[in-house]
């Protein structure tokens, strides 16, 4: 019975000493930063401008980045003597890194003026495309870049001009 009790002694002992040791505590200190973007500022510095177009049936009009014109269809003769992409500016943070985001629509052209019967006649743009610069990044805090697109002509596409509106959107990555 001795021996017993001694081995209960000895057991207690040993589980008080490890209940000490696990009570012991540690402090690590972290710090904790941010960096606070500038806003960005995006300015359109030109119209996407299709130029003038002679409609002898449907096709497409395609005004590509660096302002060249081409007629996908026969049918349109474009002249392209005053076709230009859409211009653009954007200033923010230099060497920042940024997303274009392009309509994920078609816009839409409307006729200026239309005095007709009826709804005035429309053209859609689509299948817009980017030239941003330097894989994305605002070197030195700006960058131009150009957008080009797609333009629908009907087949008796209504003689007169046409006007409408896109967005471009730019982001901070």
């Amino acid at each position: 019975m001795r021996t017993s009790l001694r081995l209960a002694v000895v057991g207690m002992a040993v589980a008080a000493a490890s209940l000490a040791t696990s009570a012991q505590a540690a402090t690590a200190t972290a710090d904790a930063t941010a960096t606070i973007l500038s806003s960005l500022n995006v300015t359109n510095t030109a119209p996407l401008n299709f130029d003038t177009i002679a409609v002898n049936g449907a096709g497409t009009v395609v005004v590509a980045t660096n302002g060249n014109i081409s007629c996908t269809v026969g049918a349109l003769v474009c002249p392209g003597f005053a076709a230009s992409a859409a211009g653009f500016n954007v200033t923010g943070d230099a060497n920042t890194a940024v997303t274009v985001t392009l309509p994920a629509t078609a816009s839409t052209l409307t006729y200026v003026g239309w005095t007709g019967v009826g709804a005035a006649p429309t053209m859609s743009v689509d299948t817009w495309t980017s030239d941003f610069p330097n894989g994305n990044t605002l070197v030195g805090g700006t960058a131009d870049f150009n957008v080009g697109g797609t333009l629908h002509v009907a087949a008796a596409q209504a003689a007169g001009a046409y006007a409408g509106t896109f967005d471009v959107q730019v982001q901070y990555q």
